[in-house]
């Protein structure tokens, strides 16, 4: 790794001060977050899925591997940082 890479921990770590995590907010969709990152907004269902490239492309093909979206939700479940979404809010308002 090179001097100025961060890990995906401390990645995970600047989505949640940047309050790039957002829970929603409904039952049914417990384990659900959308996840601003650096590239794009993606869809994180815990324990082990997210919609970014990393995950589909890198991932998938070693289950050992979780992108730096799923590292932030799981630590965002965790401590109560995370913003509650409305999920009807989210769909209707577009």
């Amino acid at each position: 790794m090179k001097q100025n890479e961060q890990t995906e921990t401390e990645k995970a770590m600047d989505l949640l001060k940047d309050r790039g995590v957002l829970k929603f907010d409904d039952f049914e969709l417990e384990n659900h977050y959308r996840v601003i990152g650096k590239t794009g907004e993606y869809l994180v269902v815990l324990p082990k899925f997210c919609t970014c490239d990393h995950f589909v492309f890198r991932c998938l093909k070693t289950p050992e591997k979780v992108c730096y979206h799923i590292l932030a939700a799981k630590f965002a479940r965790n401590i109560p940082l995370a913003d509650k979404e409305k999920w009807n809010e989210l769909i209707f308002s577009k």
